[in-house]
């Protein structure tokens, strides 16, 4: 990639913008790690890996991506991520699908304080017609330095050609700093 006074231009497999909001609210623990259990599974709909760009998951690392992350601007900044034309490469020159994906987000975070606010959507994912798209926010305050206290809220609509839809999902976390 490349990174200077206006920000971060890089390539490759990245969490996306969608997926970095969600992290503010819970960092490691909002994935699917086996300690906790995967938050996300359910509001996200899973955690796709970078194995693969199929599928229908919004907490993702994304693989061949073209990525951009602005500068700080007094504890703001922006994020956003489009895949690349090789989204394709498996599907025939006869077919009108063309898979793409497109993620952004802001977030804001000064002292204590943090929110974060992600837009995603997949088309033509999984080789069938369709436009998905998730929204998500978070919000959270650290108290006294020791206790996170934060909330992530997730909207997931689908559209596979058929019929929308839909599922919101909310998380609240306490998290407590105790050595």
């Amino acid at each position: 990639g490349f990174r200077g006074d206006f920000g971060n231009v890089f390539f490759g497999t990245w969490d996306t913008p969608h997926k970095l909001v969600s992290n503010l609210a819970r960092g490691w623990w909002g994935g699917t790690n086996t300690l906790q259990g995967g938050t996300l599974t359910i509001l996200a709909n899973g955690s796709d890996s970078n194995i693969g760009n199929s599928g229908s998951s919004f907490f993702r690392r994304h693989r061949r991506s073209i990525n951009y992350h602005s500068p700080d601007w007094s504890g703001f900044n922006l994020n956003a991520a489009f895949s690349s034309q090789n989204e394709a490469t498996n599907i025939p020159d006869a077919s009108d699908l063309k898979p793409r994906m497109m993620s952004i987000a802001g977030q804001f975070r000064t002292g204590p304080f943090f929110a974060g606010l992600g837009y995603e959507k997949h088309t033509d994912f999984g080789n069938v017609t369709s436009d998905d798209s998730s929204i998500n926010a978070t919000v959270g305050f650290t108290f006294a330095g020791a206790v996170r206290v934060s909330a992530l809220w997730t909207q997931v609509e689908y559209d596979p050609g058929g019929g929308k839809t839909e599922h919101d999902g909310i998380a609240l976390y306490v998290d407590w700093t105790l050595g």
